[in-house]
């Protein structure tokens, strides 16, 4: 990431960056082929400020090999010096069946379920301790940033404050969101490649929504995004049809006995202590999960 890079981004019309960091430590880097020393993040990071690209997003993750919650603690205070706007914490996903070069990192190494759901807890409290504002599951903003000031909205990357109904995936794999369903670019690179030169378009697949989709969607989203779930709202935008997710939000009020919702008058609420677990409340009104034999990402 040269001077040359950041002036291109720069006349483009680029005005907000995001850094991969995933871990500072070195161990942990190693075991996931991703050498990033602190040094080299910071020179970048400060070398796009200079060049008037003032918004800075950091990526994190946790769950990797040979973390430990010694180790997030370090990663977080050397974060914190570089002063981000935004911070995204992400938990690792092992499917190794889907993802082939997963299957080259050191299993034994791999934290446990209560180690992950501590690193992840530890993360969140040194950086609410530093002001920093919780965004739905897993981002944090600096008081006054748009993600804290104005309606949030999630897409594949994580939480926005762009409310536009088009999201155009760049690059092999990217995934696009339109008003009628979702596209996928094609993965392989070279392939990627071919169908730019050759179509100008690279979109290898697609899935066209349903009206249950848009209306499952909505829910989970507002979940992700509120933390809330509103019946009489979901009603008024989908009608009759929401008669089936209004009775699966009673089922999750009734079924809860460790305080991850609180009932109101027209659905639910979800507790600070259920928000680590939104992705499992979400779950309950994914028509889709039980129906394919794939393999996903830990919970928590």
């Amino acid at each position: 990431m040269d001077a040359e890079k950041i002036e291109a981004f720069v006349a483009a019309g680029v005005t907000r960056v995001s850094v991969g960091v995933q871990d500072f430590n070195s161990a942990v880097q190693e075991a996931i082929s991703r050498e990033q020393s602190f040094e080299t993040t910071k020179r970048i990071i400060e070398r796009l400020r200079q060049y008037r690209i003032a918004s800075i997003n950091i990526d994190l993750m946790y769950g990797l090999p040979r973390q430990t919650q010694e180790s997030v603690e370090r990663t977080i205070m050397q974060v914190l010096d570089l002063d981000p706007d935004r911070i995204a914490i992400f938990g690792y996903a092992h499917l190794p069946k889907r993802m082939k070069h997963q299957r080259l990192m050191p299993l034994a190494a791999l934290p446990d379920v209560f180690e992950r759901f501590a690193q992840s807890s530890r993360l969140a409290r040194r950086l609410v301790e530093h002001g920093y504002i919780r965004v739905g599951l897993d981002h944090f903003a600096k008081p006054g940033d748009a993600l804290v000031s104005a309606p949030v909205a999630r897409d594949f990357q994580g939480y926005t404050g762009d409310q536009a109904a088009t999201l155009i995936g760049i690059g092999a794999s990217a995934i696009g969101r339109l008003p009628h369903g979702y596209v996928q670019n094609a993965v392989a690179v070279a392939d990627y490649e071919r169908r730019i030169r050759n179509d100008g378009l690279a979109t290898a697949k697609g899935l066209a929504f349903t009206d249950e989709d848009r209306m499952r969607g909505y829910v989970i989203e507002r979940l992700m995004c509120d933390l809330a779930f509103s019946g009489a709202e979901v009603r008024r935008r989908f009608g009759a049809a929401a008669a089936a997710v209004v009775e699966e939000a009673e089922t999750v009020i009734a079924s809860d006995q460790h305080g991850l919702v609180i009932g109101t008058a027209d659905g639910f609420i979800v507790t600070e202590r259920g928000r680590p677990f939104i992705r499992s409340i979400c779950a309950h009104f994914d028509a889709y999960l039980d129906r394919t034999s794939a393999h996903h990402a830990a919970g928590v």
